[in-house]
């Protein structure tokens, strides 16, 4: 495939082996050594909100386990169906039951109208929303409608690392926590490993919950979800360049939505504050064939992905005594299509792939 869906910007050995330095000093390779806690340090300062700390873990879904278990949540969880599978898993991880919510056909995201009927329909320990496709959108509205009924609101903003709000606000400062994921794939890509970012009276707890919830002498809730000092390193490097990297991305989604302009029935993300834009999701009229779409653009040597399907309430292996109602979330799920974005995108690269993109789209979009 000339386009891959995925192309992760890796740095080369040469430009994190350096940081490894002060853990080989202290012969310290994990449990919080010196080049965890720096890169924590630098992430903190660079791209957390004002009043909140970053706490790294080994993945994006050991964030939003380690949430879960150090605010005590249990039972019952409330997450839209309309995500990536981690979202579940990391809420069973947790021992929790999940509750499915359908999400809005405008913003693809679940809102005040999706939860508040379920938040009087079942008694929910905690609200898991999604910045979905990293899209940066003002949560103050949950927020307030879960604050008001004394429920806990994270956010899994997976893949918005670096995103600001419309406001210009960075993303990181609603809900009780946020989460983010540094997988390889990525913008902030590291291979795997995550980050909260919370207020300092969580960080105890959540590093308590980390470390197989060690304590002075009593064993809480927890498990091994840190970061070594060698993913912490490859970190430090990816952090240098990660502004250049976003600017990039940035970029390539303009040219995408300038490319949307020749179709009125297709559907961008509306109003999605400034993301760093992992990869960009269109969703397509429903006449369209998207299985066919997807092999046309990779008989032309793109690679599209189908995301998130199917709607998770769907993906179940096991019965579930609930019946769920997720017409919305089932709709996206089979017509939203993800455009990759690369952060050492040539200017010729975006070109051709804007050219094999708007080929594809004339052929199963005319009028469109």
């Amino acid at each position: 495939m000339k386009f891959p869906f995925i192309r992760p910007t890796m740095p080369l050995p040469t430009e994190w082996t350096k940081y490894l330095e002060s853990a080989y000093a202290q012969n310290r390779y994990s449990n919080f050594g010196p080049v965890h806690n720096e890169f924590q340090r630098r992430l903190t300062n660079s791209l957390c909100p004002a009043g909140r700390e970053a706490v790294l873990t080994s993945s994006g879904t050991a964030a939003i386990t380690a949430a879960l278990l150090a605010m005590d949540i249990r039972g019952k969880v409330l997450i839209p169906s309309f995500t990536f599978p981690a979202t579940l898993q990391a809420l069973r991880q947790a021992g929790c039951e999940p509750i499915f919510c359908d999400v809005s056909e405008s913003t693809w995201e679940c809102g005040v109208e999706q939860v508040g009927p379920l938040l009087e329909s079942f008694d929910v320990g905690a609200v898991i929303a999604v910045r979905a496709f990293g899209l940066c959108r003002d949560l103050s509205p949950l927020q307030k409608l879960c604050a008001s009924r004394n429920v806990t609101l994270i956010v899994d903003s997976a893949a918005a690392l670096g995103g600001e709000l419309a406001t210009g606000d960075r993303v990181g400062a609603q809900g009780t926590v946020e989460a983010f994921s540094l997988h390889a794939t990525k913008v902030l890509g590291i291979g795997e490993g995550g980050v909260l970012m919370a207020d300092q009276s969580w960080l105890p707890r959540i590093r308590k919950v980390l470390n197989f919830g060690l304590g002075s002498e009593m064993i809480g809730r927890g498990f091994n979800g840190k970061m070594s000092e060698f993913v912490s390193a490859v970190g430090l490097a990816v952090l240098g360049h990660f502004q250049e990297f976003v600017t990039r991305r940035r970029a390539i989604a303009q040219r995408y939505f300038d490319l949307l302009t020749r179709y009125p029935l297709l559907r961008a993300p509306q109003d999605p504050g400034s993301p760093p834009w992992q990869a960009f999701p269109i969703r397509l009229p429903d006449h369209v064939d998207v299985a066919e779409l997807v092999s046309r653009a990779s008989e032309a040597g793109l690679e599209l992905r189908r995301y998130y399907r199917p709607a998770l309430h769907n993906a179940l292996e096991e019965q579930s005594e609930n019946s769920w109602s997720c017409p919305v979330a089932e709709r996206l799920s089979e017509t939203t299509v993800c455009w990759p974005i690369y952060s050492d995108a040539r200017s010729e690269e975006i070109e051709e792939i804007v050219g094999i993109s708007a080929s594809v789209l004339d052929h199963f979009c005319v009028g469109a």
